[in-house]
């Protein structure tokens, strides 16, 4: 567990980052540079929304998992968290890099954190401006597999993830390795108009060992969907979700961009999917919610320009909720234990 403090320690120059205020930090300049997936959040502005509100409003005084999180971390991400930027050098669950950044008030978190850290056996190393924190995941003998945080000890930024990206973030920042990837890029831009978003260059068929296995146990049934010629073509997919504040309406507007291998299969590819939505508004009595669901494909607008699949989705601020609370209920019954 000491190898990321032994490096650390070795270093007499003081890291740029850790002096420099950290609210003034951009989140992107600790994103890895060979990062293939990024995503993040505005937290503010989509909390800030009518559907945000919503949301605030249905978490009960109390609830246990998020009580839970705020016991052990001290951050309550409800008011605490202003933005969230993190990434990935594979698909996300693989063995690749990962980082994730968050900006916010966190000065009273740190006495938390690092008493819980201490009490299960992690390591403090004490640096200018930065408290680094490693922890050795249960069940993990390599080092390599070790987590680590960053807590810049002005309150504003905090660093979660593999030791290498978090050891190199703190101590150089993404910037010193060059220009950023044409992922990063894409995220800048869709961070700047987006509350949620996302840009992937990850293959497709990657995901699928994040998809549920059936019931058989033989993985997927979407595996071999994932793998098919089409949508193998995909170089780039990348997204994000505006919510508009209350001056400015409700409900949320989607959008999504596929960069396809070529004009032919974006143009097969969006044949697809107004396909599958043609198929779907045919069987809303055997789909769960179906009323709401042709109403939303009603509003689906898809279009190919060159190579790129565009898809765009605006979903009213009601069906928003109702969606919100079908969910809410779907995950309330998994988890749900039968009496016996």
């Amino acid at each position: 567990m000491s190898t990321c403090r032994t490096v650390l320690l070795s270093v007499f120059v003081v890291p740029a980052l850790a002096l420099a205020q950290s609210s003034n930090i951009d989140l992107f300049s600790f994103v890895m540079q060979d990062a293939q997936l990024v995503a993040g959040a505005n937290v503010t502005s989509a909390k800030n929304s009518p559907f945000g509100q919503y949301v605030l409003s249905q978490i009960p005084m109390g609830e246990k998992y998020l009580q839970g999180f705020i016991t052990e971390t001290g951050i309550d991400p409800r008011s605490d968290v202003t933005e969230v930027v993190a990434a990935w050098n594979g698909a996300p669950n693989t063995n690749g890099h990962w980082l994730i950044a968050a900006h916010g008030t966190f000065s009273q978190s740190i006495p938390t954190i690092e008493v819980n850290v201490l009490k299960n056996g992690g390591t403090i190393t004490r640096l200018p401006g930065v408290d680094l924190i490693e922890m050795a995941q249960p069940g993990m003998n390599s080092p390599v597999a070790n987590v680590c945080i960053a807590l810049f000890t002005d309150g504003f930024t905090d660093l979660f993830g593999d030791c290498t990206s978090v050891y190199a973030a703190v101590q150089f920042g993404a910037s010193s390795a060059g220009p950023e990837s044409s992922v990063a890029m894409k995220g800048r831009q869709l961070r700047a108009q987006d509350d949620i978003w996302f840009a992937s260059v990850v293959p497709v068929s990657e995901f699928s060992s994040l998809l549920p296995a059936s019931d058989t146990g033989a993985g997927s049934p979407l595996n071999g969907v994932l793998k098919s010629k089409l949508l193998l073509a995909i170089q780039q997919i990348s997204g994000g979700v505006k919510f508009p504040s209350a001056a400015q309406g409700s409900g949320a507007q989607f959008a999504a961009e596929l960069l396809l291998d070529s004009p032919q299969d974006a143009t097969s590819l969006l044949n697809v999917l107004n396909f599958v939505v043609g198929l779907l508004q045919m069987n809303t009595s055997n789909i769960p919610a179906g009323g709401r669901i042709v109403a939303l494909l009603g509003n689906l607008q898809a279009s190919v320009n060159g190579s790129t699949l565009n898809v765009g989705l605006n979903v009213p601020e009601s069906t928003l909720e109702q969606l919100f609370q079908q969910v809410g209920q779907l995950a309330m019954n998994h988890v749900a234990v039968p009496a016996r």
